[in-house]
């Protein structure tokens, strides 16, 4: 009766049911109680006729049963009819009902003699418990409605319980479930039971009150119960379509993520989110690594984690969307590889798990380091570059502060290294710096650091220092350490080294300033005459400061034409005559009064004025001759000294041919004087623009000579003219120290490369009647004329040739 039993129907698909020898004792006990209490309570009928309307109705309506949840159970409106028949005509209403709907079902599912033998019993007992509760019900006190109403819910709870009991019972025998998922199911049909027995009362009392015509009125709520419960059928339906594609796409997502998982080229795992144990591996992990499956399914991550701190113990499951973790994992064979960890929390096979995959970076990471290091250090020597000194000095500052220990800072530049690499070539350059640095390592403690800041540039930081004259005895022995000689290319090679030493202490407050301070000490020591240390005093930036100064003075000077010429004779020792001048240029600032020419060359060098300066002079030197010229005063030739980078200049040659086309000038009238160290050293690079000077016309003279670092071999290339005794051989002609040999040999020299000789700086009469007696061409000095103005230049010559035209 009401809810039947369907071990195997319509959905899903039947299927054999197996007879176990618990479930057949179960449904034989249930049938022999049935047959015992229909046949103990079994009575005459009383209504033939309305049994079997009833009854046929029950058969009728067992066809449209609804099912209730996902169990195989089912729930008809015919439970109202069961329940009315139950009440009011007892075990025989019972049984007529029982059969109907057993008949109904059979043909409906097609069930075997099994089930409909399981059916009727259950049918029975149902009926029977209904039937016996409704009338044990109706004899309590109180008004006749609450009696009549209790009893009809009494009944529909007692046919419940026993209907489901059963159910449940066979169910579980039947398919091995836990009986509990069919309680739960069961307890879904509850609220049916308890309205049909309700509605049962009222099927009584309107069959008690109207007759036959009770039942008409009793199928109008029954009807409009059964719309609701075919509703209800239907949402219920829907629902488990709805849930039915839920899981059909859950399927299709696990297919789709057991596909990536599987195919993905880089290492996966699924780790248990409370364990933290591996539940799943990918062939790649397996391959890279080199454990097999078991073994990762018996381990934790961490089993093969590298210790590196935060890292090693990381929780997925507390922060399972990590992204870029670095960590350090082991393989089978020992080696460490350092990968980059992701996870992303997942569900896997109904738990909550961590979905984590790991990228070799072992190749990026030591790029990476390779990176870092080749940005920190200098790729020549491997010693630190500037940025990483600079972070050197700021970590020592702050310790510094910290501790009140003074540190050091030796800024060190190689003297006379450009001369050797122009002369050797960079390449020998290159080995030679990779020896300093070599040297410079070995003299110094392991605190200490070593850096080269570019070029022949390299610093030294002392850590831990006395005071200023511990870090100036490091910087000494430094010095006689550089000026021990190198080899290079089976060459011998000496060099020296200044350097400028700055202390850290609190008045230092940045790796700017304590550079800034230690670069000054450093110039100082190349101005004190090189091969020297000098210790920073705030003297130093003051001095610089003026420089700064000076400078910007300097370049509104020549921009405004400020500075002016002097000119120095030059004589024919000869015949006495003047034949030439020295274009000195001069700067008489308006603070500082005249400025040496010693002080403010370099320093237009320096600032890049060097250019203009040089084009100022030549401008107005060759406008002064044609001035000469024009007032009687010519025949005289011009020299004008010119930097040795101009000669890197290849529109030199143009712009000098411009200023003698502009002034009407032969190229013989203008002589340019260069230095002996720019003529060996800048040989290759000038070599094309002084042959191209000459072959002009225009005059070249080698100015200093015996100073520089002279080559015989060079000599005999160069394309010159003239050769210029420098005046500290002329000093030392007659004062004791005898040079008249190497004089001599000098101006020896010179005329045997076709050259001739001009001695400077000709201050006494003795040293004149010696440079007559060496056989020097030309001399110029303050005995003979001292730089003066071109007025009188001009005065000099005219009556130099009036006094010829008179003795004559």
């Amino acid at each position: 009766m009401g809810a039947l039993l369907r071990l195997m129907g319509p959905q899903p698909p039947p299927s054999r049911v197996t007879f176990t020898p618990p479930l057949v004792t179960y449904v034989a006990a249930v049938a022999t109680v049935a047959a015992l209490l229909t046949g103990r309570w079994m009575t005459a009928p009383t209504d033939v006729v309305g049994v079997t309307l009833v009854s046929a109705a029950i058969l009728a309506m067992s066809l449209t049963s609804t099912q209730i949840g996902s169990v195989r159970m089912s729930v008809s409106a015919t439970s109202f009819l069961h329940l009315g028949l139950a009440i009011t005509s007892g075990p025989f209403g019972v049984l007529a009902a029982s059969l109907a709907e057993v008949v109904a079902v059979a043909v409906r599912f097609r069930s075997g003699w099994f089930r409909s033998v399981f059916n009727l019993s259950n049918s029975l007992l149902c009926g029977l418990a209904a039937w016996a509760t409704y009338h044990a019900l109706l004899t309590l006190g109180g008004p006749v409605p609450v009696r009549t109403a209790l009893a009809g819910v009494g009944a529909g709870a007692a046919h419940y319980v026993i209907n489901y009991g059963l159910i449940t019972g066979v169910l579980t025998l039947a398919t091995g479930r836990h009986f509990l998922d069919h309680v739960r199911a069961a307890l879904s049909a509850a609220p049916y039971h308890l309205m049909y027995g309700y509605a049962a009362v009222s099927f009584v009392v309107l069959r008690d009150d109207f007759g036959p015509w009770g039942f008409t009125f009793a199928l109008a709520p029954v009807a409009a119960l059964q719309i609701n419960l075919i509703i209800l059928a239907r949402r219920s339906a829907a629902h488990e379509r709805e849930r039915a594609a839920q899981n059909e796409a859950l399927r299709t997502s696990e297919r789709s993520f057991r596909v990536l998982f599987e195919s993905n080229p880089h290492p996966m795992w699924v780790v248990d989110a409370t364990s933290l144990r591996i539940i799943a591996v990918n062939d790649a992990a397996v391959a890279e690594y080199g454990y097999s499956s078991e073994e990762f399914l018996d381990s934790r991550l961490a089993d093969i984690t590298e210790s590196t701190g935060v890292e090693h113990g990381w929780n997925p499951a507390s922060e399972p969307d990590v992204r870029r973790l670095l960590q350090r994992h082991r393989l089978r064979g020992g080696n460490v590889i350092d990968v980059e960890v992701s996870s992303h929390a997942t569900e896997f096979e109904g738990r909550r798990a961590v979905l984590v995959l790991a990228q070799d970076i072992t190749e990026r990471i030591r790029l990476e380091e390779q990176l870092r290091d080749q940005a920190l250090h200098d790729p020549l020597t491997r010693l630190a570059n500037r940025l990483l000194l600079q972070d050197r000095i700021e970590h020592a500052l702050v310790r510094q502060r910290r501790t009140a220990k003074p540190f050091a800072l030796l800024l060190l530049d190689l003297d006379n290294f450009k001369t050797v690499n122009d002369s050797l070539g960079h390449a020998a350059g290159d080995h030679l710096l990779v020896a300093v640095a070599g040297r410079l390592k070995s003299c110094l403690r392991g605190s200490d650091s070593a850096a080269r800041l570019g070029g022949d540039e390299f610093a030294i930081l002392l850590e831990e220092v006395t005071g200023p004259e511990h870090a100036a005895s490091v910087a000494e022995r430094l010095v006689e350490a550089l000026r021990m000689p190198f080899t290079v290319e089976q060459r011998e090679i000496f060099l020296g080294v200044s350097i400028g030493v700055a202390m850290g202490d609190s008045t230092r407050q940045s790796a700017d300033e304590m550079l800034r301070d230690a670069d000054l000490a450093m110039y100082a020591a190349k101005a004190q005459g090189r091969s020297r240390h000098v210790v920073f005093s705030p003297r130093m930036r003051e001095a610089a400061l003026d420089r700064v100064a000076l400078e910007h003075d300097l370049r509104r000077s020549v921009n405004a034409g400020d500075l002016h010429l002097v000119y120095q004779p030059q004589i024919d020792l000869e015949t006495d005559e003047t034949v030439g001048v020295e274009a000195l240029v001069r700067w008489r600032h308006p603070v500082h009064g005249n400025v040496p020419p010693d002080r403010f060359i370099p320093l237009a060098e320096e600032a890049g004025l060097i250019g203009a300066l040089d084009a100022w002079v030549l401008e107005t030197a060759c406008a002064q001759i044609k001035a000469w010229r024009e007032a009687g005063a010519g025949g005289l030739h011009v020299a004008v000294n010119l930097s040795g980078s101009e000669f890197e200049d290849g529109a030199l040659v143009d712009r000098i041919a411009d200023v003698l086309e502009r002034h009407r000038l032969a190229p013989s009238d203008l002589e340019l004087e260069i230095t002996e160290r720019v003529a060996v050293q800048q040989e290759r690079s000038a070599r094309e623009t002084l042959d191209r000077l000459r072959a002009m016309g225009v005059r070249i003279s080698i100015d200093d000579f015996g100073t520089g670092y002279s080559m015989l071999a060079s000599l005999r290339q160069f394309p010159g003219d003239k050769l210029k005794v420098d005046k500290s051989f002329v000093q030392e002609i007659v004062d004791g120290q005898d040079r008249a040999p190497l004089v001599a040999a000098i101006v020896a020299m010179g005329h045997g490369l076709g050259l001739e000789v001009i001695a400077e700086g000709v201050e006494t009469e003795e040293q004149l009647t010696a440079l007559r007696r060496l056989g020097c061409d030309g001399a110029q000095g303050y005995l003979l004329g001292r730089p003066t103005e071109a007025r009188e230049i001009e005065e000099r010559v005219l009556a130099e040739r009036a006094a010829v035209r008179a003795a004559v």
